[in-house]
């Protein structure tokens, strides 16, 4: 977002705030009519300055929202500020160029509300910590970690591209028909997505706020894994995690936010976020929350394991796995109701349906307990995408009957054929005998010049010496 971009969309933004909560809606339709850029971004301002307000800012929260974009024009350490990348309801993240390296990147600054709390800062530290232990090219890097002149900032990778709930929307908007994203696509994607978590959790890193908006894919198909703010140690692989593990990165700004050119809007998704951390609390995004996630219960890396499963259900079905009203209604869904796996797309092949049932076992004992074995059978069907395990059900049946009554047909065929076919009085071929002595100079092999064996052989068909 550049400084102009950047100076509308604040100015909309404050005009709308001069008006009645009941009215805001409305004012934004008004104020933004004919530009649809520019509601979406004036409704996620909106959208994190409630966030905001509910992580305990209060009046706060309005000051830190209309501090965005004072960084824009200005240089932190070698890092010259050039845009607002995106917003989140605890801080901003910016686009910056390093001219030291001569690249870009992206600045993710602690508010200042939290620039004087030990505990925070210390937090936002553990969290560069971790970024820079997750070295894998589906995973967004960490370049850095700054922390002068009044900024604290995460110097991260600039992903460009889309999030995958970007590419998830416009799929389904281009379609009339399924609304999910191509089965190889979504396949070729979640192989991707598999390797990312299975890097964290070899170092006993668990997500616990994965989903599509902190998933970009850039122009190349290269998958990045973001926005580990939520993220927890929780100890040895396979292992439940303590409080004293808890590294309880409380998230300011969505990772992808980081990343995009504009600021995401799903309002119903931000809402749904819960950022505090305290013990018993819920932490994630709603719609992806484990069962344990939404009973407040310690997690470990299953819990990323479900999420993946509802990610790859909306990669192929274009919906959410459970989506309610509110927050109430869709933690009533995640632990009361299964998912409807009949939406899926006729196609789907029954391994996938088979490992989406197992990611997505409320009982996380009985769950897929290894990330790394979904990406094996999502090779298994990469690589046979013609294998009868790649068709549904009811169309293997049918593909074996067709299969079936081609092999009787031929079989008739060939017996028809054959009793057709004239009879006639088989010939005996002739055998010729005889005796051939072997000199010393026509055998081979042996040692001390003593030969084993002859330098003669008989052809395969028997009509040659």
């Amino acid at each position: 977002m550049t400084p102009e971009r950047w100076a509308k969309v604040d100015r909309v933004w404050h005009a709308v705030l001069e008006r009645p909560e009941s009215e805001r809606a409305a004012a934004v339709a008004e104020y933004c009519a004919g530009d649809t850029a520019l509601r979406h971004d004036v409704e996620s301002l909106l959208s994190n300055l409630a966030r905001a307000s509910e992580a305990g800012f209060g009046g706060q929260g309005v000051g830190v929202v209309r501090e965005l974009g004072w960084l824009v024009g200005r240089r932190v350490g070698p890092y010259d500020v050039r845009g607002v990348l995106g917003v989140g309801g605890m801080g901003e993240v910016y686009r910056a160029h390093d001219s030291t390296l001569g690249r870009h990147v992206a600045l993710k600054i602690l508010p200042d509300p939290w620039l004087d709390d030990p505990e925070r800062r210390a937090r936002f530290g553990r969290e560069a910590r971790l970024l820079a232990a997750l070295n894998h090219p589906n995973i967004g890097a960490i370049y850095g970690f700054h922390d002068d002149d009044g900024v604290c900032a995460l110097v991260l990778e600039l992903v460009e591209g889309e999030t995958l709930a970007e590419r998830i929307e416009s799929h389904a908007r281009s379609m009339t028909g399924p609304r999910g994203l191509p089965l190889k696509e979504a396949l070729s994607l979640a192989r991707q997505i598999t390797a990312a978590l299975e890097a964290a959790h070899e170092r006993g890193i668990a997500h616990r706020d994965f989903k599509p908006t902190n998933i970009k894919i850039t122009p190349e198909g290269l998958v990045k894994v973001l926005d580990f703010g939520l993220a927890k140690l929780y100890g040895p692989a396979g292992a439940q995690d303590s409080p004293d593990r808890d590294d309880q990165l409380r998230p300011f700004a969505s990772h992808s936010e980081t990343h995009s050119g504009a600021v995401p809007h799903d309002s119903v998704e931000s809402s749904m976020r819960m950022a505090n951390t305290h013990d018993g609390a819920l932490v994630g995004t709603a719609p992806y929350m484990s069962p344990e996630q939404a009973r407040g219960r310690p997690v470990d890396k299953r819990t990323d394991v479900w999420a993946f499963g509802c990610v790859l259900y909306e990669m192929l079905t274009g919906r959410r796995a459970f989506d309610g009203e509110n927050v109430p209604s869709t933690l009533a869904r995640i632990l009361d109701i299964e998912p409807d796996f009949s939406v899926l797309p006729s196609g789907t092949p029954p391994a996938v349906h088979r490992l989406l049932a197992h990611c997505l076992e409320k009982d996380r004992n009985k769950r897929l307990q290894q990330i790394a074995i979904a990406g094996f059978q999502i090779d298994e069907v990469l690589s046979t995408p013609d294998g009868l395990d790649a068709w549904p059900p009811v169309q293997r049946r049918q593909r074996l009957l067709r299969a079936a009554a081609l092999g009787v047909a031929i079989l008739v065929g060939a017996a028809a054929t054959w009793f057709a076919a004239p009879r006639g009085t088989a010939s005996i071929p002739h055998v010729t005998r005889l005796l051939m002595s072997v000199a010393p100079a026509d055998q081979i092999g042996g040692v001390d010049g003593r030969p084993d064996r002859i330098a003669m052989a008989i052809s395969p068909d028997g009509q040659m010496l």
